[in-house]
């Protein structure tokens, strides 16, 4: 099967000043080479748009390493072979190990690929002039379609004569054109990029010689690949075999690779998933102590505020997530949500999104009247039980009803009961704004809702036998819709401080803060739900607390959090500088965590969403089987021993 080459209107990029740059390195006419040349271009541009990356030596390094195809020395080597340097060299620039490194690298290439990495420090000493020379090439390439822009169309024509373009394409690989003219017109930066491109070529050389660097220059190209070069030489020297690896770090296609495979990877692969991983059983982790998702880095705080023993316990938790904005105008305040207050939302092609106890908004189909679909992911059952009824259910027997209103018009579908396998439940009543007022289990577990401007004002347990309503928990909220203050039973408070309903800091009930940092799309109202937690830490606040003792101003639990979505992971670093990576799939689930140790624990998951095994940082390994209905059937330890 031949690639792919596809026209489209630039309607869906987004950043149109960076793929003028990949689009004009698809009219470089290279011959037999393995360089990504998307991966390039963004190198470039990233250094020259950036601020600060034109003097950084990993910048330089990196778009060096992406540039190794260009060198026909190289051509040595497998095509995995330059693939797994690069991908290991990038790992290695961002804090991983050289012992994890090679245990990657034993896992994922051959005899000729470990002969090519065993001489790569002196190989790399050769290569520098024939890099530049060849990064030089791109330079040009790039002015000269900026200087004489073409259409889409001309594109095609140009890369289809190009035949060196063809061989490095995987088959079957789908690569998109832009026309080069229109994205210029639209990000108005024909002059900007000209003046980029020769404060590039200005720095071009004198900056790729310090970020090539020698052995003894600690953060330099050659210096890493000489650690990782003694590494090897270390085992082979002692004997010691290779370890599995389960991902392969760096930019990835694709970011879970099994032992054994290796593919050559794009920083234009595959879009992970805007829909969060499920909290699961809490192995791994998904988020922080504070606590924020590792992958999405959005804050996902739970906080209970009673608990009441019945026949179907209550059980009052609520959550809030930031990216959550569906819910701005949200009866628990903006963005936070309930058990009770769970949702489906109906679109006009039918589909459906169900707002889910993790505060996730999960896509369903669309489901014919009196049809049902298992969805597997999801481990539910959607039903279509009339025209505004729709059930959901879950493989332990438990079952929802949802119902969309008959007083408010173009309402979601409500969650209106909840029953187990024991057929016995809650059941949630609403008034005629579509407001919830009650739950009760049909016993003596009752409570009555008090709504006011359609915010949930205050919660009182029905007095049994004759006694007075009890308040057990009171709200307080701003004029922009944020919850701002809750009162238990005992009037003890906990507060709340947001911007553009981003949680900022939040209180226990002794006045403890919490603080939170958030990165630059929190500065607007229209962009906060896609921000990103960057620092969590624990402080008093001179103004809000009124504090001045030095000690309790002073940040504690200091968490930062560095997001490369690019090439799915997430670097954590403590308040002591040690620093974590938190490895996701296309799914946003947690494959892989790589401790400051330099040991990791793996995880690997099935199409189901299932976890299946695990492995820690001694190498024991643990597997799970699923039923049919989803439910763990048996669990196999590190001894063999299976429980079913």
């Amino acid at each position: 099967t031949q690639p792919k080459l596809t026209q489209a209107t630039v309607d869906s990029v987004k950043n149109h000043s960076q793929e003028i740059f990949v689009q004009c390195l698809y009219m470089l006419p290279v011959v037999g080479n393995a360089m990504s040349l998307s991966d390039v271009g963004m190198d470039i541009y990233r250094i020259v748009s950036q601020p600060g990356e034109s003097k950084s030596f990993t910048a330089w390094g990196i778009l060096a390493i992406d540039a190794i195809g260009v060198i026909p020395a190289a051509g040595n080597a497998s095509r995995p072979a330059r693939a797994v340097v690069r991908e290991v060299l990038l790992a290695f620039a961002k804090g991983a190990g050289a012992a994890v490194l090679v245990d990657l690298f034993w896992a994922t290439a051959g005899g000729d690929a470990i002969a090519f990495m065993e001489q790569l420090d002196e190989k790399l000493k050769g290569w520098l002039s024939e890099i530049d020379g060849g990064i030089a090439d791109v330079s040009r390439t790039v002015r000269s379609f900026v200087k004489d822009p073409v259409s889409a169309g001309k594109q095609m024509g140009l890369i289809k004569e190009n035949t060196g373009f063809l061989s490095w394409l995987p088959t079957g690989e789908e690569v998109t054109l832009h026309g080069i003219d229109e994205l210029l017109k639209l990000s108005g930066q024909r002059d900007t990029i000209l003046k980029w491109l020769d404060a590039f070529d200005a720095n071009r050389s004198a900056m790729l010689k310090q970020a090539f660097g020698d052995a003894a220059t600690a953060g330099t190209l050659i210096f890493m690949a000489a650690q990782v070069v003694a590494e090897i030489k270390r085992r082979k020297a002692r004997g010691i075999p290779s370890h599995t690896a389960h991902a392969a770090p760096g930019t990835m296609e694709k970011p879970h690779i099994k032992p054994g495979e290796h593919r050559e990877t794009t920083q234009k692969g595959a879009k992970p998933s805007d829909l969060p991983a499920k909290d699961g059983c809490g192995c791994p982790a998904t988020a922080s102590k504070r606590p924020v998702n590792y992958a999405m880095g959005d804050e996902n705080l739970e906080q209970t505020d009673f608990a009441l023993d019945g026949v179907t316990p209550i059980v009052w938790t609520r959550r809030y997530r930031s990216s959550l904005c569906a819910y701005d105008a949200s009866p628990l305040g903006a963005r936070w949500t309930s058990p009770y207050h769970l949702s489906i939302d109906e679109h006009d092609s039918g589909a459906l999104t169900f707002f889910d106890p993790d505060a996730r908004a999960v896509p369903l189909p669309a489901v014919p009247l009196g049809d049902s679909i298992e969805v597997p992911s999801e481990q539910l059952t959607i039903s279509r039980v009339d025209a505004r009824t729709l059930q959901l259910a879950y493989p332990d027997g438990s079952r929802e009803v949802y119902e969309q209103s008959r007083t408010v018009k173009t309402s979601r579908y409500r969650l209106v009961a909840r029953t187990g396998r024991d057929g016995l439940g809650l059941t949630l009543s609403y008034n005629d704004k579509d407001e919830l007022t009650g739950i009760t289990d049909g016993a003596e577990n009752t409570i009555r809702i008090e709504n006011v401007n359609g915010r949930v004002a205050a919660i009182y347990r029905i007095g049994l036998h004759g006694s007075r309503d009890e308040a057990i928990a009171q709200y307080t909220y701003s004029p922009e819709g944020d919850l701002i203050e809750h009162r238990d039973v005992l009037h003890h408070a906990r507060t709340y401080v947001y911007q553009h309903h981003l949680l900022t800091r939040y209180t226990d009930f002794n006045g403890n803060p919490a603080n939170l940092e958030w990165d630059a799309l929190g500065r607007s109202a229209a962009t906060s739900a896609q921000s990103r937690c960057v620092r969590t830490w624990i402080a008093k606040d001179t103004i809000l607390d009124r504090e001045m003792n030095v000690h309790a101003l002073a940040p504690k639990e200091d968490t930062r959090f560095e997001y490369h979505r690019e090439h799915w992971y997430t670097k954590v670093t403590d308040s002591e500088g040690n620093a974590t990576i938190h490895r996701y799939d296309q799914h946003n689930r947690i494959i892989l965590v790589e401790h400051p140790d330099g040991t990791s624990d793996a995880f690997n998951w099935n199409e189901n969403n299932q976890l299946v095994s695990t492995k820690n940082a001694l190498g024991q390994v643990q597997r799970f089987e699923y039923d049919e209905q989803g439910r763990v059937s048996a669990v196999t330890d590190a001894l063999s021993q299976t429980t079913r």
